[in-house]
């Protein structure tokens, strides 16, 4: 059946006596279904991709878990925490940190606000060296030196930050709390002089404009604390993705906390969004150019309804007939949708290997990754060649409701 299918397959639809129209119509359907499951699958792990490296850059900075303390009632319940924090095996570090908003003068006279996070000595620079690894083939090191040789008063900035106020490396600012402009008249400010000793750039919009770090054992000393207040634990798992069982344990312990996940729900609801709706619209587009091959079979079964009472005549049954006809529309289906999927494929694991730098620099990343998803790109070629075998039988299917004598007369 298989050999008879595919000869039919080669004389009913590409031999001359084929037709022109036919032919055509034919070629054009291997064409768009070839393109169709191409761009359908190039796009799918492209997307991947995109959200792969946005992730990474994220942890590059990101504590995977936070726990506040702020509203701790007693040190006992804060020494309990820490002694449990050491206590966990999955644990990489963790360390307190102060956050607060701030507002930043600069030698000009500029002014702009921020948020300043001040982490210890160590922290700093695990954060420092987390984003050199992230950052590294774009030539971004020395930060974790920069980090280790901070003095009193010296701050890391966010590049976009410093360029909004036109500050370079090594100039001067002053940080006064916000409540601080709302003194009264002839009252000095409580503020403080510090020094930009490096620009960092995450890549991430939230830090890279509004974020400066600082050693909280040197700087900010003399503003105090500001009702912006926020003091936290961050916590760095070995493996970022394993913090729901670390977040049952610690409510388990009558704590609450947060992943990184949990504090950048609304951006990776937006990534998946926007993922499956990219994927939506090319599966419908993939989905309208298999009726082309319902088209063509319908016009091959109108054509050749002498040839199906034939076989009928000869002793076939309808269903070697039907199966014989539906295996030539799977075959016309099955190259565009294979020849997609291969070249697809192909691609994907090309710019998964070497991502395209073709972005201008506007972007955050200028790269076109990709990211192979083996289980979905498989779905796609299933999900293609299913609606194409449904699309091939149901034309079949229409014309072997008439008896031998109507087909054979060809009405």
């Amino acid at each position: 059946m298989l050999k008879l299918s595919y000869w039919f397959f080669k004389r009913f639809l590409f031999s001359p006596r084929a037709g022109a129209l036919i032919r055509k119509l034919a070629r054009i359907s291997i064409a768009a279904l070839f393109v169709g499951v191409l761009a359908l699958i190039l796009v799918r792990n492209i997307m991947n991709g995109f959200n792969q490296s946005i992730e990474q850059r994220y942890l590059s900075v990101e504590p995977h878990v936070v726990i506040p303390i702020n509203d701790m009632k007693s040190k006992s319940a804060a020494k309990s925490l820490a002694t449990w924090l050491k206590a966990q095996d999955d644990m990489y570090s963790f360390s307190v940190v102060s956050e607060q908003d701030v507002v930043i003068k600069t030698a000009d006279g500029v002014y702009g606000g921020g948020v300043a996070k001040g982490l210890s000595d160590k922290a700093l620079t695990q954060t420092m060296i987390r984003l050199e690894a992230a950052r590294r083939q774009n030539g971004f090191d020395g930060l974790s030196e920069v980090s280790r040789a901070l003095q009193p008063g010296d701050v890391l900035m966010g590049v976009d930050l410093a360029r909004s106020l036109g500050i370079f490396e090594g100039d001067p600012i002053t940080v006064l709390p916000p409540e601080s402009l709302l003194r009264s008249a002839g009252e000095v400010p409580r503020f403080e002089k510090m020094k930009v000793a490096a620009l960092i750039a995450t890549d991430i919009p939230d830090i890279d404009g509004q974020f400066i770090y600082y050693n909280r054992a040197k700087s900010f000393q003399r503003i105090g604390a500001s009702r912006s207040l926020r003091s936290y634990v961050e916590v760095s798992l070995k493996d970022p993705y394993a913090y729901p069982g670390f977040l049952n344990r610690l409510k388990a312990m009558g704590f609450e906390g947060s992943s990184w996940k949990d504090r950048n729900r609304s951006l990776y609801y937006a990534l998946r969004l926007e993922k499956y709706t990219m994927s939506g619209f090319l599966g419908m587009s993939a989905l309208i150019t298999c009726f082309s091959i319902m088209t063509v079979m319908s016009l091959l079964m109108t054509q050749k309804r002498k040839d199906i009472g034939v076989l009928l005549a000869m002793g076939l049954s309808h269903r070697q007939v039907q199966r014989l006809f539906s295996l030539v529309g799977i075959y016309l289906s099955g190259i565009g949708i294979l020849l997609g999927f291969g070249v697809g494929m192909a691609l994907s694991l090309l710019l998964e290997t070497f991502p395209l730098e073709v972005l201008p620099d506007i972007y955050y990343d200028r790269s076109i990754p990709a990211q192979v998803d083996v289980g979905v790109s498989l779905s796609i070629l299933l999900a293609s060649l299913v609606v194409a075998a449904l699309m091939s039988w149901l034309p079949i299917r229409v014309q072997l409701r008439k008896t031998v004598s109507e087909l054979l007369k060809g009405a």
